[in-house]
């Protein structure tokens, strides 16, 4: 679990440095279930 948390990490800091112009709009929504404990949506703005 904390291997995979840090390759989501890595991911989006990765992504955030491709683009630059990229903004969270608003909190994720977690999708949490017996087996599954992740980011069903995550709303951004992109303006490039």
């Amino acid at each position: 679990a904390n291997l995979a948390r840090m390759e989501i990490k890595l991911i989006f800091n990765e992504i955030a440095d491709q683009l630059p112009n990229i903004a969270k709009l608003s909190e994720p929504q977690r999708l949490r279930s017996g087996w599954i404990n992740g980011v069903k949506e995550l709303q951004v703005s992109y303006r490039g």
